[in-house]
């Protein structure tokens, strides 16, 4: 993570991994997709609490809200092997923060680079056997990027919105974040720890789209508490609980009024996820099993407003949804000599409104309230041919709700809105593949079909009555991909992937 620009976790994600491609929004908050699967279609967790943007037409990914210097690991799981977390339809990317050391040590780091790029921060921990802490601050901002041909960011806005003289001299973001957290441990065998980040982004620009970030800022807040050596009733038990929410406030003030509206505007969107989970690790005489259950509530609102009256235009662009999720889990995993398998069962019940009137989507539909009963699960295994070659594969289904805008979104110009009739998608997937690890190398290949029911597929041309929403629709990926690493001398190693 150190050897990379301390800003977008999407772009380090697609130079590090074969599977993943970035489509570059701008300077900051680009969107990654894992085989094909993106946007919604990949579930993105911070401590395994769910983090989702507010902007309705993705301007800020989930991954731009983290910052790097807080970031342990990265767990990357593809496909729909992991019962664990909800709506993961085609995998999930658990960021794994830094946690409160005992040692007294920290880092400051500082970066610089082509366009004007800067990156400041530090983070320091330290503690004794009871109380541990950690609290950290970065700032970073760059001008704008120019392709290969020398054009800026800003020749990238669509015809309708182009950059005015401010904008085409603006930064492509500036950005703050601040992190703390503060652990408890009374006992060899319990950990409380208390968690809080707040990051504000000012003038992010967003060419791809019509309109910019006047402001953004994230509130991420968390309480874990976990303990071990339960004796016959648990190895691990934790209970957590958090909060994530997204304050976004796209504007125009730097575009010129080339096309309609003939004035400029600004939305002030919000998007909150409180959610918790108990979880229970148990290894019994013929299986290891987790279990357990998790529920959270997103509500996601939003307003667009005149800037040169101030008047709501539309008070309803996200009706204030509110969407309930209630999951109940549990996986198994057993070794038989040369054969590992694992097994997990997944249901969750869903329920989504809309609290505000749905002036757009009540041409096609007069549904704003909806129900979906959600079951996923998979079988997987690995067999050893030898100690360092082995085969795997699995077979799944995982499920993902559509999300508060692709149902309830509300655009009166152009009549652009949601689908309240829209059906969860299933993701029905098979997986193969074959691993081989020698002295000096390492190879792995692996290939995957998934049949995609009920996709949810955003409509690229209005239809008969000028209204434009999604559409579920069958669909299909699949794909192979193989990987090799050499290790020339110690600390150097030559990778190869495709």
């Amino acid at each position: 993570l150190k050897t990379h620009k301390v800003v977008d976790l999407a772009e380090i994600l697609s130079n590090e991994m074969i599977e993943a491609t970035m489509i570059r929004k701008g300077g900051y908050g680009n969107e990654v997709s894992l085989r094909g699967f993106g946007k919604s279609d990949l579930r993105v967790l911070v401590d395994d609490g769910l983090l989702e943007g507010a902007c309705g037409s993705r301007k800020d990914p989930s991954l731009s809200h983290i910052n790097m210097l807080t970031v342990d690991k990265i767990e990357v799981r593809q496909g729909p092997f992991d019962v664990t977390k909800a709506g993961a339809l085609g995998g999930s990317i658990n960021v794994m923060t830094k946690k409160p050391q005992k040692e007294f040590l920290g880092e400051v780091l500082t970066k610089a680079g082509s366009y004007d790029f800067l990156s400041s921060g530090f983070y320091t921990t330290g503690g004794n056997e009871k109380i541990q802490g950690l609290i950290g601050y970065n700032y970073s901002e760059s001008d704008q990027y120019e392709d290969g041909d020398g054009n800026k960011l800003y020749r990238f806005a669509p015809a309708g919105r182009p950059y005015n003289a401010k904008g085409k001299n603006m930064k492509a973001f500036e950005k703050h974040d601040v992190w703390g957290k503060l652990q408890f441990t009374p006992t060899e065998n319990q950990t409380i720890l208390f968690s809080y980040a707040y990051g504000k982004a000012d003038d992010i620009m967003t060419p791809r789209a019509g309109m910019d970030i006047d402001s953004e800022k994230t509130y991420m807040g968390r309480a874990d508490y976990s303990i071990t050596d339960l004796g016959t009733f648990s190895d691990k038990l934790s209970f957590s609980f958090y909060q994530n929410s997204v304050e976004h406030e796209p504007f125009d003030k730097y575009r010129e009024l080339a096309g309609n509206p003939p004035f400029h505007r600004h939305n002030e969107v919000k998007s909150t996820i409180t959610g918790g989970k108990i979880e229970n690790k148990k290894s019994a005489g013929f299986a290891r099993f987790t279990y357990g259950i998790d529920a959270y509530k997103h509500n996601w609102k939003g307003n667009m407003y005149r800037d040169d009256t101030g008047v709501n235009m539309d008070d309803e662009l996200i009706p204030d949804v509110n969407g309930y999720d209630f999951g109940l889990y549990l996986k198994a995993d057993k070794n038989y000599n040369n054969l590992s398998l694992s097994a997990g069962f997944r249901y969750d019940r869903f329920e989504s409104k809309a609290d505000e009137e749905l002036k757009q989507s009540i041409a096609v539909t007069s549904t704003n309230k909806n129900n979906d009963n959600l079951f996923s699960g998979y079988l997987s295994a690995e067999y050893y041919l030898m100690d360092n070659a082995f085969l795997f594969g699995g077979v799944g289904q995982s499920i993902r709700t559509p999300t508060a805008v692709e149902r309830y979104l509300q655009s009166p110009s152009p009549y652009f809105h949601g689908n309240p009739d829209l059906d969860p998608t299933k993701n029905r997937e098979f997986d193969l593949g074959f691993q081989l690890t020698g002295r000096i190398f390492s190879f792995r290949t692996k290939a995957f079909y998934s049949d995609l029911k009920d996709y949810i597929y955003q409509q690229g041309k209005q239809t008969a009555d000028s209204h434009q929403t999604w559409a579920n629709i069958d669909a299909h990926i699949y794909g192979a991909n193989v990987k090799m690493i050499v290790d020339i001398i110690s600390d150097f190693s030559v990778e190869t992937a495709a």
